[in-house]
């Protein structure tokens, strides 16, 4: 009796313990699991960069959304679903990108928002930097919290996944120790808790205007090229354009089979940014990209009867694309973006706007169908070399970059 006694309570002291220490990491919430930010408490959540994958899974399945963006972290840190923009739109949005997606990943999260509740508009930032990875997703990634199973199968168990790992386990402890810290330090939240819109602008106002926006356009450049540098436009690279444009066409098939309506579009990363791929020699590449996605998307909408779907490119010359990178030392502010890659909120406003049927009064965006792509290249070139003219410095110091990495 006396053993049975004992056993009971060793087993009820650790029970308790075990509830406890969940209970707690429940309430500080380290991996926006609650959706909850307090001030002062848990509204820093650094493990948000680290876990978006597993937030924005959650977030999808929390919110239901009747609004779903999807992409790279451009998307994520550029575009408010609760822009103004989407207002005909009603219900839940819900910002699900995150960086360094993948084709796949953003095909996953489409299936997953559709098998998750009734959507009613998808949109869709396709970068060239989504396409032609090695693999197919990031080591965080996990089919098995998705509601749909990657053959079509629902997975109603799918919010168990990851209990464990963010209730139960010495990362999460260390996780919530670290949310509290931080929290208690100050700032905004790393992420809005009901969108998962990326809306710490005093922290890329930090990294951006402690040595100005030129140092950080650089050192993110740099980080780019190094990571790119052994790229090579082969067969291999090819075939996995073909695979990822597969996952685009399911992607669309998945929207349209949902009754959502979508939008396409390819982001307005800076004018610089055509040089990275001009060095890395993947022009051509990306041209082809371009007009393979344009066709892919124009093939879809015809397999189901819908109107025109134009791919919008809003990575085009333009006054928002050329935006004048301050001198090195300068701390003046940019407006459009926080370095050649990442726009800031304005121009995810612009874009969003057009995508909604404004027009801005500069034209910025660029409608794309088959027939266009070509004429599009065209004066593409043409505008390049008007911008080059206009800050030839530009392209000179890609190059400098490139031969320092090189050599």
């Amino acid at each position: 009796m006396r053993s049975r006694r004992y056993l009971a309570w060793w087993l009820g002291t650790v029970v308790t313990v075990l509830a406890t220490v969940a209970g707690a990491i429940h309430v500080i919430d380290p991996y926006g699991r609650a959706a909850v930010a307090r001030p002062g408490f848990n509204q820093r959540k650094p493990l948000l960069a680290s876990a978006t994958r597993l937030y924005k899974a959650e977030l999808v399945a929390r919110q239901a959304p009747a609004v779903l963006l999807v992409g790279n972290s451009r998307v994520m840190v550029g575009c408010d679903p609760a822009s103004p923009a989407l207002a005909a739109w009603p219900g839940a949005r819900v910002n699900a990108a995150f960086g360094s997606a993948t084709a796949y990943e953003v095909m996953r999260l489409v299936e997953h928002a559709a098998a998750s509740g009734p959507l009613r508009l998808v949109v869709i930032g396709w970068d060239f930097d989504l396409f032609g990875a090695g693999q197919r997703w990031n080591e965080d990634f996990r089919d098995d919290r998705l509601a749909i199973a990657a053959d079509g199968q629902p997975q109603p168990w799918a919010w168990t996944t990851d209990v464990t790992a963010t209730r139960l386990s010495w990362s999460a402890l260390d996780a919530a120790r670290t949310t509290l810290s931080a929290s208690r330090a100050g700032g905004d939240p790393l992420a809005d808790p009901l969108t998962g819109y990326a809306a710490d602008e005093r922290a890329w106002t930090s990294w951006a205007l402690h040595d100005g926006h030129r140092a950080l356009v650089r050192a993110n450049e740099r980080t780019y090229l190094t990571a790119m540098r052994g790229w090579c436009d082969d067969s291999a690279q090819r075939a996995r354009y073909a695979r990822d444009l597969d996952y685009v066409r399911r992607t669309l098939d998945c929207a349209f089979a949902a009754g959502a309506e979508v939008r396409v579009f390819i982001g307005p990363v800076h004018a610089r940014t055509r040089e990275l791929w001009r060095v890395l020699g993947m022009e051509a590449a990306w041209r082809d990209w371009q007009r393979a996605l344009v066709a892919a998307v124009d093939e879809r909408r015809r397999a189901v009867g819908r109107p025109p779907l134009p791919v919008w490119d809003f990575s085009a010359p333009s006054a928002i694309t050329t935006e004048a990178i301050p001198p090195a030392g300068d701390r003046q502010p940019m407006r459009w973006y926080w370095e050649a890659s990442h726009y800031r909120r304005a121009t995810g406003e612009l874009v969003l706007a057009r995508l909604a049927g404004d027009a801005p009064a500069d034209g910025f965006g660029v409608a794309l169908v088959p027939d266009r792509v070509d004429a599009h290249h065209a004066a593409l070139a043409a505008a390049r070399a008007a911008w080059l003219a206009e800050q030839p410095g530009e392209a000179a110091e890609v190059d400098a970059l490139w031969a320092a990495i090189t050599r």
